[in-house]
């Protein structure tokens, strides 16, 4: 509650407009207690080499897979890793697949396929999974144990849910846990109308997902408000934030709740550029981090808060291309405070889309600069947005992970998975 407190008392002395949420009643409470995995970060966030290891060549997880449309790896995160065990989404047009694997992507196992697209996988305590989908109007989970010789049916744990036609190809979930491993999803929700009445929508479990409350609203939609693509993390002080976007409007909210979704605040992180398909990075002393797309900075920018989200820097660009379009960028933190964003694009001008490619930027100091140690395209198209492997609570440090959508060929129009590592780059790891 400090959090919101101190944004209360800035919106009131500077007369920022600032939107109170809604209330949801609460359930019951989950513990930790999960020794982590010494082979995959330990209890410690030692110094890494930030330029190691970028020579690996990524490969697709199952080359025989095809996304469709190249938007449907939206959604939460896309991969986890427990004790040395990679778990990655795969769509497969309306299936999103679960594949395995033990030796850093050299060979994947499929072990799940459920009806769906841009869904979230998160990991949680006790070397747990949750593989959380859509189907028709139905939110349904599979939970597991990372290493679960064979995985359970899905279980339904709410319905009514409408994404409507608003958001076109991003009608995705967003999913992430706190320390103490409860679990939080959302979605946006159509209300109907011409103009978009699209709410943000929550629903959680405060018992590992055992059972769950009812879904609650965090951001109501108005007339000509269609909110959509929200993405979701805990900080390290237990403040659930969230970053989402106006469809078609082009403008980003930050939102806030100190009390596990119970109540929100909400302020418009807009400002100085038209920006759309927002992501967040808690990065411990109150810093926070939103990436987005900025098309009057014509690419992947960024906007910094170094008192948990009461004011904001303005946004600033980190690779500009007038030829860029989607970056959809995905960040994760590194062990030695290193700043790491998977994003598509473009570092010199050249044809639209078909150069564009999977692109990691780091940053070493806070921002101040930014490098682009790997980046990649084999000849097809590449997919508009990437997945980080990273979550604040809960993920099991190990190596820097991602994946994204690549064409297996020139204008094939057929969309597998890639998949990439780089083993001398740890996360941060908060010892689960």
């Amino acid at each position: 509650m400090a959090l919101l407190t101190r944004l209360l008392v800035l919106i009131l002395l500077a007369g920022v407009f600032l939107i109170s949420g809604t209330s949801c009643s609460g359930d019951g409470g989950s513990g930790d207690g999960v020794s982590p995995d010494p082979d995959d970060g330990g209890t410690t966030n030692p110094d890494t080499s930030a330029t190691s290891d970028w020579d690996h060549a990524p490969s697709y997880i199952d080359p025989g897979t095809d996304a469709g449309n190249p938007h449907y790896n939206s959604g939460g995160g896309r991969i986890v890793r427990i004790s040395g065990t990679t778990i990655a989404l795969v769509n497969d047009g309306t299936r999103e697949r679960l594949y395995r694997t033990t030796d850093n992507g050299e060979n994947w196992t499929l072990i799940d396929d459920e009806p769906g697209f841009s869904s979230s996988l998160v990991s949680g305590p006790d070397n747990m999974v949750y593989h959380f989908t859509r189907h028709g109007g139905d939110l349904r989970m599979v939970r597991f144990p990372y290493d679960a010789a064979t995985l359970p049916a899905p279980a339904a744990i709410g319905s009514g849910v409408d994404n409507g036609s608003n958001h076109g190809a991003y009608a995705m979930l967003n999913a992430t846990v706190n320390e103490a491993g409860d679990l939080f999803v959302f979605w946006h929700h159509d209300l109907g109308g011409a103009d978009g009445y699209d709410t943000i929508q929550m629903i959680r479990s405060m018992d590992g997902g055992d059972t769950w409350g009812a879904p609650h609203t965090v951001r109501e939609g108005a007339d000509g408000d269609s909110w959509g693509y929200v993405h979701s993390d805990v900080t390290t002080d237990g403040d659930l934030v969230i970053v989402y976007s106006e469809w078609g409007a082009e403008t980003n909210q930050f939102g806030v709740s100190g009390d596990n979704g119970e109540n929100w605040s909400h302020m418009a992180v807009t400002d100085n550029g038209a920006t759309s398909n927002p992501c967040i990075l808690p990065a411990g002393n109150d810093d926070l981090y939103i990436f987005a797309q900025n098309r009057t900075l014509d690419g992947l920018a960024f906007r910094k808060s170094t008192n948990s989200g009461m004011t904001w820097t303005p946004w600033t660009s980190i690779q500009a291309n007038a030829l860029m379009g989607y970056a959809d960028p995905s960040p994760a933190l590194g062990a030695d405070g290193t700043i790491y964003v998977a994003f598509r694009g473009l570092d010199t001008p050249t044809q639209y889309s078909d150069d564009l490619r999977a692109y990691v930027a780091m940053s070493a100091d806070g921002g101040a600069t930014w490098t682009f140690p790997d980046n990649h395209l084999s000849g097809g198209r590449v997919g508009t947005r990437s997945t980080m492997r990273y979550q604040t609570w809960h993920n099991y440090g190990g190596p820097l992970e991602w994946t994204w959508l690549e064409e297996d060929g020139d204008d094939t129009g057929i969309y597998p998975t890639m998949y990439d590592i780089n083993a001398g780059v740890l996360i941060h790891n908060l010892a689960n």
